[in-house]
């Protein structure tokens, strides 16, 4: 039997058998609220009092609220399991495919929800309560912190527990994630830097194309997104600090990678910065080695504004991004 939320625990006891809430599946409460809005609307075409009519109101946003609640936990189980799916496959953009099965569970949430956040005819929305709003961010968060965990833990994963054979990397390549070889295996160098890949893509790509989803269809939660990327960004900073401390040497081609990507992702969410993340950032930074020439400097620089001209669209779009939900 399903207990309201506009019932108290100390009231539910009264009604016998509800001392343990069943857990209900997003599905189902989908399904439950079709069929109330269903019984409501065929109700009001009678004389029915409206007191009653506003007591199926109620009950049909005790359904809507937990089933975004339940519909967001799930997302969160989903992601969880991502990491059993790392192949080690590098694309062109030095990724694998993780940020991107990432997106694609995050995208799914919404448009599951999109009959259940829509507001029929004298229903109130979902986010009224402050409550609500405050816990859909909190599950936001907690999703975001749950794939940079997957991350993490496959950066610290025991090569033995990593089947990457059917890869390898030249390390002496300009490029550390050059071509690929049979009857090899990444080092731990090597999986740190894709790692390190993946996490700058989620903040240059993947988190402003998962808010632009949000706001499509109206998830109107996700309005505290800037909370929720100061949160992010500062979990992303600290791993990303811890990862480049878990490096025993660098060889020249890799130090020169991963400042490169920690100078790119430092100057792409220049605005979401805090205190804490600037020091993550700081500690990434001084944990490299030193650049041993001139030329090496002056590469790092020409790769650093190659990458801002190539990607300006983008960069203004997130500039333009914050300032638009910071005034929200």
């Amino acid at each position: 039997m399903y207990v309201p939320l506009s019932i108290r625990d100390g009231e539910a006891k009264q009604y016998g058998g509800w001392e343990v809430k069943c857990e209900l599946s997003g599905q189902w409460l989908a399904h439950a609220i079709q069929t109330v809005r269903f019984t409501h609307e065929s109700l009001t075409a009678f004389e029915i009092p409206n007191d009653l009519l506003q007591t199926i109101q109620d009950l049909i946003l005790d359904f809507r609220v937990p089933c975004v609640m339940v519909t967001l936990q799930h997302t969160a189980e989903e992601i969880k399991r991502l990491a059993e799916k790392e192949d080690w496959i590098v694309d062109i953009e030095k990724l694998t495919s993780l940020p991107c099965q990432f997106e694609q569970c995050i995208v799914c949430s919404p448009q599951s929800l999109k009959g259940v956040l829509e507001c029929k005819p004298g229903e109130a929305s979902v986010f009224q309560q402050p409550k609500t709003q405050e816990e859909v961010c909190q599950l936001s968060i907690n999703i975001m912190q749950v794939f940079t965990h997957c991350l993490e833990q496959l950066s610290i994963k025991p090569d033995a527990d990593i089947d990457t054979t059917h890869l390898s990397v030249d390390v002496s390549s300009p490029d550390l994630f050059g071509s690929i070889h049979e009857d090899f295996s990444l080092t731990s160098e090597q999986r740190l830097l894709i790692v390190l890949s993946n996490y700058c893509y989620l903040e240059r790509h993947t988190f402003l194309n998962i808010a632009e989803h949000f706001e499509k269809h109206n998830f109107q939660g996700i309005e505290k997104i800037t909370q929720v990327l100061f949160k992010v960004i500062e979990a992303v900073s600290e791993e990303l600090s811890r990862l480049m401390q878990c490096v025993s040497s660098f060889n020249k081609n890799g130090a020169l990678q991963a400042r490169l990507e920690i100078c790119a992702l430092r100057d792409t969410v220049a605005v979401y910065l805090t205190p804490e993340s600037k020091s993550s950032f700081k500690q990434a930074w001084e944990a490299l080695p030193q650049l041993s020439s001139g030329a090496d400097k002056k590469l790092l620089e020409e790769l650093l504004n190659k990458f801002k001209s190539s990607m300006h669209l983008q960069l203004t779009y997130f500039q333009a991004a914050s300032s638009t939900m910071m005034k929200t």
